[in-house]
């Protein structure tokens, strides 16, 4: 199994904490900016690739940091590419970052390989039309005894919805408690980890406090498991969706899993789901 997160301090067979060397930041200019990068001329098409760095040394995990986006009420899908050939990480939404003056949204460590000089890319599409958001990349370096295999596919298990830059098509009721939507009848693959996000599904009309689950059934059926979850924040007012993805989850789901997504809170209002995951 792969490994990419390695808390131990030791002891009784344990691995130890790893002293890894200097996690580099790839993207950054001496302005403090990320790269930018600048979706399509017309609304939710594709931008063209711009190169945010290449690591000095093996890569075993990183995390992106995007920032600025140009409008709060932006709805971003991110693409990274190394070398032209290895898709990192397809059409992963980022929906609707808190500020437009520099702040940060919230990242995710993204469990995969990166090799020493590999030339990283990413574009986006957006809601809008020439929208722009920066993003940057901190690496954490290759520690061979803390990272002994290393993911090496990206899966987009449920959605995202290209054609609105949003996380899916499927709505997903929110209540209190909510109640779990199917999202996907049987996964195509066994995948190692994997993480969410959410976005609106056109309106918020109530916003407030919200909670995505994900459940799992290993066997196929409707018998959900909450296997994960996680906090966003709804609003009526851009952004609509704050906060609105996951950490990267150390769980594996069965290949043949049923899948499904239930919103707490929220206000009564429908969302929509993305999940993807590594393996």
């Amino acid at each position: 199994m792969a490994h990419f997160n390695t808390f131990s301090a030791g002891g009784a067979g344990a691995p130890a904490f790893p002293n890894r060397s200097a996690y580099e930041a790839l993207g950054w200019g001496t302005d403090g900016q990320a790269t930018q990068l600048t979706s399509g001329g017309s609304a939710n098409s594709l931008g063209s690739w711009v190169t945010i760095g290449s690591p000095v040394a093996e890569v075993s995990g990183f995390f992106i940091a995007p920032s600025a986006p140009n409008s709060t009420a932006s709805r971003f899908l991110l693409d990274l590419t190394l070398d032209n050939e290895v898709t990192v990480h397809l059409n992963q939404v980022y929906h609707q970052l808190p500020t437009s003056t520099g702040g940060a949204s919230r990242g995710i460590f993204v469990p995969m390989a990166i090799a020493a000089g590999a030339t990283v890319k990413g574009r986006i599409r957006a809601a809008g039309a020439s929208s722009t958001l920066r993003v940057g990349l901190i690496c954490r370096p290759r520690d061979a005894a803390a990272d002994p295999t290393l993911f090496s596919n990206f899966h987009q298990i449920h959605g995202p919805d290209t054609a609105n830059s949003r996380a899916s098509t499927v709505n997903v009721l929110s209540a209190s408690p909510g109640s779990f939507v199917e999202l996907v009848t049987a996964t195509a693959a066994e995948y190692k980890a994997f993480a969410a996000a959410v976005s609106d599904n056109g309106t918020v009309a109530t916003g407030g406090v919200a909670r995505c689950v994900i459940g799992v059934d290993p066997a196929g059926g409707t018998s959900y498991q909450e296997w994960a979850s996680f906090p966003f924040r709804p609003s009526t007012t851009a952004p609509l969706c704050a906060g609105a993805l996951s950490p990267t989850f150390e769980k594996t789901i069965p290949a043949g899993s049923r899948l499904a997504a239930r919103i707490d809170g929220g206000g009564g209002d429908s969302y929509r789901v993305q999940i993807f995951g590594w393996n």
